[in-house]
This record gives C-alpha cells, sequence and structure tokens, in this order.
C-alpha cells in the first residue's frame, strides 16, 4: 500500500484519483520499483502527518490497515 497526497486535495475535498493520475502511479513503480515494492492499494490521504523529528508518521496508517468494503 502507498499514501499519496495531492496538491489540488488541500484546496478541496476531493481525494479521488483520476485515470491518468493511477496510470502515471502505475508507469512510475514499474520503471522504478521492483515488483515485490509496488503498491497494491493507493490511499489519497489529505495530507501527511509529521512527527516531532520532522518524519512521516506511519503508525496509524499501519494501524488502520485497509477495508475493500470502504
Amino acid at each position: 500500500m502507498a499514501a499519496v497526497s495531492l496538491k489540488h486535495s488541500l484546496k478541496t475535498d476531493d481525494l479521488s484519483l483520476t485515470q491518468e493520475q493511477i496510470k502515471a502511479i502505475a508507469q512510475i513503480s514499474e520503471k522504478h520499483l521492483p515488483f515485490y515494492a509496488r503498491p497494491r492499494f493507493l490511499r489519497v490521504v489529505k495530507e501527511f502527518e509529521y512527527t516531532s523529528t520532522f518524519k512521516q508518521s506511519k503508525l496509524r496508517l499501519k494501524q488502520e490497515g485497509y477495508d475493500l468494503d470502504k
């Protein structure tokens, strides 16, 4: 799973990806990542959370996991 933040989503509440954006992410993943590291799911977030040392916080994302019914 990969989390992505869209620049335009900061101005609106629209957190959906277009087909072109999905294809672009897939092409970049295929070009730069080995097969086992390519994301199977994408999570669109409004903005990333950071720790006090300015690292991206992944704990909440791991705890949430994913639910295909959502």
